[in-house]
């Protein structure tokens, strides 16, 4: 059964609150007690830097192992040119 379309509002309203964030080291993501975690902590650091550490260490380092896949990539992912 298909329904008529309703009628559009006249008017929109948005929101005009405070709105409420949480930092993430309040989430209290990491371990503590114990903290299993510790053997990381020289190895990684969390969050978007690390990410583009992690790229950056991989486009520089270990894409080279890629070797016979390199102008795959370059085939399908052309923005991966500008990066190399």
């Amino acid at each position: 059964m298909i329904c008529d379309p309703v009628q559009a509002p006249t008017a929109l309203t948005h929101w005009t609150g405070n709105i409420f964030s949480e930092e993430r080291k309040d989430w209290a993501l990491l371990p503590t007690r114990p903290d299993w975690a510790k053997v990381f902590h020289g190895d990684r650091t969390p969050g978007e830097e690390g990410a583009h550490e992690k790229l950056s260490d991989f486009l520089e380092d270990r894409i080279a192992a890629y070797k016979g896949l390199f102008p795959y990539a370059l085939i399908n992912f052309p923005r991966l040119r500008q990066c190399i």
